[in-house]
């Protein structure tokens, strides 16, 4: 691509993005850093963790999915299907047969006066219940996983820390049956197996073949050959939106980690691949809006969406969930509640230490956006729960 070409690129995305960050400017340079990483350690290695803790100014986590007994969420009435319950007189919404699963409740205190709902979800017999964690690695500097390649499958699998965010979010439970509706290259699949048990179930997809075939590659390089563990996790090469209409409500939690634009990745490549524009994103959230509609198909009442992008565009992010939002209501077949996501970021930080992300709170999520000193991202995330 010419110089010339790319410097046109460069001014439509200014023009584009000065009106929708305050520092646009200064979020430019951000986004040009060298990406950095995290590494998850992968339990089916037999780790010598010695060998990894060695490394100078490495630092160990475990992160903790953010499953409670008991989360609350606040809607819009305006905003959501919620309100068509609400003009029935429902008290308490419909509750699930199996007791191991979600409920959901009316709160007493509903703030009608200012149009706002108030639901509580009851996740039933998991006090006390022990979950996977994934373990992270902190470090200026890791070496390529493959030098530790004696057992045939990898240690560990370097990844920007706000990529786990959309995996935390979707709280997985050890049986829990989970779809990556997107998963190639295979970082975010790599981490959900870290949180299930072999009761669990992964269905790891990724609908164009090049990217299946690396996906299937990281799979492989990542599962011990014993068909125990192989057996749970299958890896299809579907398009997302046959999910809604073939697997109607199978999954517990699906994660959209949707095709974007990708921004931080097209500037440091200088936009060699495709560019940038307008259209293209416009073009991105049709096929978006798709998918998260067939994943809200897909999960089971009482069950966890996420949808994530590595875009800083709002036409990919809220956006995208103001349409899923309009189209649902027109339907009326699917009652669903969209979190206040910062919860997520503060049960993540809990766990690590403050100032961990830089990060914007949106109409329907999260952006965490890359700085230098808090190099991670982008990454918007929005967490939907399926009511009925």
């Amino acid at each position: 691509m010419s110089k010339n070409h790319c410097v046109k690129i460069l001014k439509q995305m200014e023009t584009f993005y000065q009106t929708r960050f305050a520092e646009w400017n200064r979020l430019y340079e951000d986004l040009k850093l060298s990406n950095r990483h995290c590494a998850v350690l992968n339990k089916y290695y037999p780790f010598d963790t010695e060998t990894f803790l060695n490394t100078e100014n490495t630092s160990q986590f475990h992160l903790r999915s953010t499953a409670t007994s008991k989360h609350e969420i606040k809607i819009r009435e305006d905003e959501s299907i919620a309100k068509y319950f609400l003009t029935e007189g429902h008290i308490i919404l419909p509750s699930l047969e199996s007791s191991s699963k979600p409920y959901w409740v009316l709160k007493s205190d509903v703030e009608s006066n200012e149009g706002i709902l108030t639901l509580q979800r009851i996740v039933k017999n998991t006090c006390g219940r022990k979950l996977n964690n994934a373990r992270l690695l902190f470090s200026d500097f890791f070496k390529s996983p493959y030098v530790f390649s004696k057992n045939k499958i990898l240690p560990y699998y370097l990844l920007d820390l706000s990529s786990l965010l959309p995996v935390l979010g979707l709280e997985i439970q050890p049986d829990d049956r989970v779809l990556d509706m997107c998963a190639a290259p295979g970082g975010k699949t790599v981490a959900i197996m870290q949180f299930l048990s072999l009761k669990g179930q992964l269905v790891s997809n990724d609908v164009t073949k090049g990217r299946f075939n690396r996906l299937k590659k990281v799979i492989k390089e990542y599962l011990p050959l014993h068909n125990t563990h192989k057996s749970n996790v299958t890896i299809t090469n579907w398009d997302g939106q046959q999910f809604g209409t073939e697997e109607v409500q199978t999954f517990d939690k699906v994660l959209v980690d949707a095709p974007c634009s990708s921004e931080r990745h097209v500037i440091q490549k200088h936009f060699q691949y495709g560019g940038w524009s307008v259209k293209k994103m416009n073009e991105n959230a049709k096929l978006q809006v798709k998918l998260l509609l067939s994943a809200l198909k897909t999960v089971k009442p009482g069950g966890i969406v996420v949808y994530s992008t590595c875009s800083i565009s709002p036409l990919e992010n809220d956006e995208v969930i103001n349409k899923v939002v309009q189209i649902t209501c027109q339907q009326k077949d699917i009652l669903f509640a969209v979190d206040d996501t910062c919860s997520l970021i503060d049960s993540t930080i809990n766990q690590l230490a403050e100032g961990t992300f830089n990060y914007l709170k949106t109409r329907h999520g999260i952006l965490v956006l890359p700085s230098e000193c808090c190099n991670w991202g982008p990454m918007y995330v929005s967490r939907i729960f399926r009511i009925t």
